[in-house]
C-alpha cells in the first residue's frame, strides 16, 4: 500500500552515511539467507535427512544473527547500553547454540557410524 511504501521510504531516508552502508550490507545478507533457506527447503542438498535439518537449523540461526546485526548498524541510536548488552549476549548465545548442536549431531552421527562398522565387521566374521 501507499502508506507502507511511504513509511519504508521515510525509514530508508533516516538511514544515512555509514549506517546506511552497514544496513544495506546486512539487508543483502538477509536476502541471500532467505534465498538459501528456500533452496535448502526445496532441494534438500544432502543425502542424509539429518544433515538437511542441521543445515536448515544453521541457516535459521544465522538469519536470527543477521536480524540482531541490524540493531547494531547504528540505525537505531536509541538502544540503551543495558539492552545493547542483552542483544550482544543473545548473539553470542545463538553462536554457542549453533556450535553445541552441530558438535552434538556430528558426534552422535560419528559414534553411530563407528558402532555400525563394528557390528558389520562382527557379522562378516560370523561372531553374531
Amino acid at each position: 500500500t501507499m502508506q507502507t511504501e511511504n513509511s519504508y521510504s521515510a525509514y530508508l531516508e533516516s538511514v544515512t552515511g555509514e549506517q546506511s552502508r552497514y544496513w544495506l550490507k546486512v539487508e543483502g545478507l538477509l536476502v541471500i539467507q532467505l534465498i538459501y533457506l528456500c533452496y535448502i527447503a526445496s532441494v534438500h542438498p544432502h543425502d542424509e535427512q539429518l544433515f538437511n535439518q542441521l543445515e536448515y537449523f544453521n541457516e535459521v540461526c544465522l538469519a536470527l544473527l543477521g536480524y540482531l546485526m541490524l540493531l547494531f548498524t547504528g540505525v537505531n541510536a536509541d538502544i540503551d547500553p543495558e539492552r545493547e548488552q542483552i542483544l550482544s549476549i543473545s548473539g553470542v548465545s545463538i553462536i554457542w547454540l549453533i556450535l553445541v548442536v552441530n558438535l552434538g549431531v556430528m558426534l552422535k552421527w560419528a559414534i553411530a557410524k563407528i558402532i555400525d562398522s563394528i557390528r558389520l565387521k562382527n557379522v562378516r566374521k560370523g561372531n553374531i
